[in-house]
This record gives C-alpha cells, structure tokens and sequence, in this order.
C-alpha cells in the first residue's frame, strides 16, 4: 500500500479497471509492471520514481524479476534520522500549521530511536545484499548536501539522462 501513497489514485483506477479481464493468472509482479507501464504512458513520463522509504522491503523481488529497472537508495547518517524522527512532532508547533493535531500526537507517541535504528538497520542490511550489482546506486544524503552537482551528476549518469540545471535547485 505505500508504494503507492503518492500516486493519483483516481488515475490508477482508470488505468487498472479497463485491465482486469487481463490480469487473470498474472503474477503480482506482470501486475505491478502492467500497471506502472500504463501509469507511465497516460502521464507522459519515462521514468516511475517511488520514494517510500519501506518498500526498501520489497527490493529483492523487485529486483529479480524486473531486470532492467534501476534502484537508488539514499543512505543518511543514522544518527541524523533518529534525531529527525524525534523532532517531526514539534513541526506543527514551528510554523507548519496545517499539521493536524493528531498527526503530530502521533508521531510524538511513536517516536521509539530504538525501533528506528532497528529498522535503519534493516534497511541498510537489504543495501548491503544487493549493493554490488549494476541495478543499484547509492547515494549518501551528506554528500549530496556537500557537492549537489557532482552527486546528482552521478545519480542522472546512472538512470540515463542529462543533468539539467534546474535539478540543482
């Protein structure tokens, strides 16, 4: 379900419903590719980009079965999210009211740096398992702030396509 967490949903239910009467005895994977093909062609784009941070989970069958996809895993000082994670109740206090109230109970109460550095862990052992082959390139958050155009230059050499000014900013 988060994969799909930034997508239209409105958009995707025109794109699957005409699709059902084709879906039958398809893996979930022929499912996924089907889909992301269609979304692609109705928004005119030519890449899909999916930034949840836990479908880090689903790596290593997402991987396999669609050999010519390429992955980005941005990596950040562990330390620096735990610290985030602790502070992201406090924005609805610091100028960013339209924050519900609730959300920002919520992520206060589930706040716990011991599950997050479990799960950052999780996440880097994935990395670590797959980092080697030609599918995957990994950016560290740190550099990227230190020298943005050299680390999205590498990122756009990677995925295939020119660096345009208007990424740096």
């Amino acid at each position: 379900h988060d994969l799909w967490e930034h997508v239209d949903q409105g958009l995707v239910n025109k794109i699957v419903e005409p699709l059902r009467h084709d879906l039958n005895g398809k893996s979930g994977l022929e499912v996924f590719n089907l889909i992301v093909e269609r979304y692609l062609k109705k928004v005119k784009a030519m890449i899909f980009v999916d930034q949840t941070p836990e479908n880090y989970r689903f790596f290593g069958h997402l991987s396999n079965g669609l050999e010519d996809c390429k992955f980005v895993f941005l990596c950040r000082d562990p330390r620096a999210v735990v610290c985030s994670q602790k502070n992201r109740w406090k924005k609805r206090f610091n100028g960013y009211a339209d924050i519900p109230l609730s959300r920002a109970v919520m992520l206060m109460l589930r706040y716990n740096p011991i599950l997050n550095a479990l799960a950052w862990n999780d996440a880097q052992s994935v990395l670590n398992e797959y980092r080697m082959g030609d599918q995957v390139h990994v950016v560290k958050f740190e550099k990227l702030l230190e020298n943005p155009k050299v680390e999205i230059g590498e990122l756009c050499k990677f995925v295939g396509i020119p660096l345009a000014e208007e990424m740096l900013s």
